[in-house]
């Protein structure tokens, strides 16, 4: 039989790790490869500040790190849950990991919230979910996604069969973005929870918005808030 393969004191594969793993250690010992391969579900966050340390690094700063990430990523087998949130990837990170999103076949929750993403890299990644095996939950939230951004992310939900929650919160969307976006909802009859909370919406997008989520009944949860 296979020798079984530890990280420290954690048996591999396993569904999570221990805190005191958190993506700076990681990065400096070299096992974002590792923990990839070998954990279902990962929180890359920043880790937290100690007094008197350095900032902890995020991802964003180490662009080796993004590679093996993006690498690892499309030769993943187990991975479900992974949380970005924060990690200053911007346009180039998200760019980068974009493909090997959509190539991480297990993969169902994924937040890239507050990365500075912008429009191009909001909608290359939008085009890996289209073209990839199953993602349920998706934030962009606080990406700078704009309208401009919407338009093209809402050509690629119209082809998102699996994915039931979507969180796009403070993204600048005005007028012409949620046009868009209603179009799109027409189609994705799989989308039940929309988060726009905090962008440029008035009255007559917000009734768009209802008037698609009545026409469907798809949508159980739309938050303006």
């Amino acid at each position: 039989p296979l020798p079984r393969l530890f990280l420290e004191d954690v048996p591999l594969p396993c569904e999570s790790l221990p805190p005191e793993f958190h993506v700076d250690e990681l990065m400096k010992r070299n096992l974002l490869w590792l923990a990839v391969h070998f954990v279902a579900s990962l929180d890359f966050r920043p880790g937290p500040s100690t007094l008197g340390e350095d900032k902890p690094k995020t991802l964003g700063a180490n662009l080796p790190a993004i590679s093996v990430l993006a690498s690892s990523l499309s030769r993943s087998r187990i991975l479900k849950r992974l949380n970005l949130r924060s990690s200053a990837l911007g346009e180039q990170g998200g760019i980068a990991l974009a493909t090997a999103i959509g190539q991480c076949q297990h993969l169902r929750w994924l937040d890239l919230a507050d990365n500075k993403l912008g429009p191009r890299a909001a909608v290359q990644i939008a085009h890996a979910v289209e073209k990839g095996n199953g993602l349920e939950v998706l934030d962009l939230s606080c990406n700078d996604i704009g309208d401009e951004g919407m338009r093209g992310l809402a050509g690629h939900l119209l082809n998102c069969r699996c994915l039931t929650e979507l969180h796009l919160s403070r993204n600048g969307l005005g007028g012409q973005g949620i046009d868009a976006l209603v179009e799109a909802l027409y189609a994705c009859l799989s989308l039940r929870v929309l988060g726009l909370g905090h962008n440029k919406i008035d009255l007559a997008a917000a009734t768009c918005l209802l008037q698609v989520t009545v026409a469907t009944g798809a949508l159980k949860e739309l938050r303006l808030e």
